[in-house]
């Protein structure tokens, strides 16, 4: 009977309900193999877990459609594992030449895009 009469283990983490667990990115032919992992790693926590599949590109907070605007019109900036959205501020002499576009020419096209809503442009 090995760590009787109640001593601790080891460590663990108290989690609400709803907290996201893991996550991964994969690519889209992965996705079946990945989802099943999560379906077997689930069996190893306590409880009932969900896998679900996320509506975001990656870590970002953009949609898949979203990014793929952003990316084919260049106005997304790639940083690290996330990426931010161009937003023509700034000064020009920091700027990178490919995002140095009149805000008022990024907004017509976000707005002709339909992809982002109005209180976002």
């Amino acid at each position: 009977m090995r760590h009787a009469w109640g001593k601790p283990m080891g460590t663990a983490a108290r989690v609400s309900i709803g907290c996201v667990l893991m996550s991964v990115r994969t690519k889209d032919d992965n996705k079946a193999h990945a989802l099943e992992a999560f379906r077997r790693t689930g069996f190893r926590f306590p409880g009932k877990q969900q896998a679900i599949i996320g509506d975001t590109w990656g870590f970002t907070k953009f949609k898949r459609d979203q990014y793929e605007f952003l990316r084919e019109n260049n106005l997304l900036k790639l940083d690290g594992i996330n990426a931010l959205r161009a937003n023509a501020r700034g000064p020009l002499r920091t700027t990178k030449p490919q995002f140095r576009v009149e805000r008022h020419e990024m907004r017509e096209k976000l707005k002709e895009s339909g992809l982002f809503p109005e209180s976002r442009i």
